[in-house]
């Protein structure tokens, strides 16, 4: 092996040698939720662990749009769910958004002191008869959506996922 290897392709290349150093990986590779074989590794669902503090980092709403261009509040970085434990100050946060109609918004917001969002980049397509624009915004320290055009009730999602 020359340069840096990674387990995976550690773990491919041993069985290749099919050397007794390797028997490690040969032996303890295979069960039923991980198969090592001469030029993949497989891991199955089933098996695949995410730690806690992943999934609370993830956080998927149901989210009320009203039938105007009303600007929408999303999500408040200082209320009592998620704040400072699951996206706290300097994380990234991705944001992506579809009004259950014909909006789909993302944006990359980081948190800053106070738990004041700031918006990184954001972008917007949409189909819905009547929109034009869709853009986010920040109040204090809430996310928030305004739907130019937007004449139709709708509920949609809202998913944010912290990356750091």
């Amino acid at each position: 092996m020359a340069g840096v290897t990674n387990g995976a392709q550690y773990a491919i290349e041993s069985i290749q040698r099919n050397v007794s150093s390797d028997n490690y990986v040969r032996n303890k590779g295979n069960n039923v939720n991980v198969l090592i074989d001469a030029d993949s590794v497989q891991i199955s669902a089933d098996s695949l662990q995410i730690p806690t503090s992943i999934i609370a980092s993830i956080r998927s709403v149901g989210i009320s749009f009203p039938g105007s261009a009303a600007v929408t509040s999303l999500f408040d970085f200082a209320a009592p769910v998620g704040n400072t434990l699951d996206f706290p100050v300097g994380c990234i946060v991705y944001v992506d958004l579809h009004d259950g109609l014909g909006v789909l918004a993302s944006c990359a917001v980081s948190v800053q002191a106070g738990n004041i969002p700031n918006i990184g980049s954001q972008s917007a397509v949409f189909s819905e008869a009547g929109v034009t624009a869709a853009a986010f915004s920040v109040v204090g320290t809430a996310l928030k959506l305004a739907i130019t055009g937007k004449t139709v009730a709708s509920v949609g999602t809202v998913r944010l996922c912290r990356t750091a």
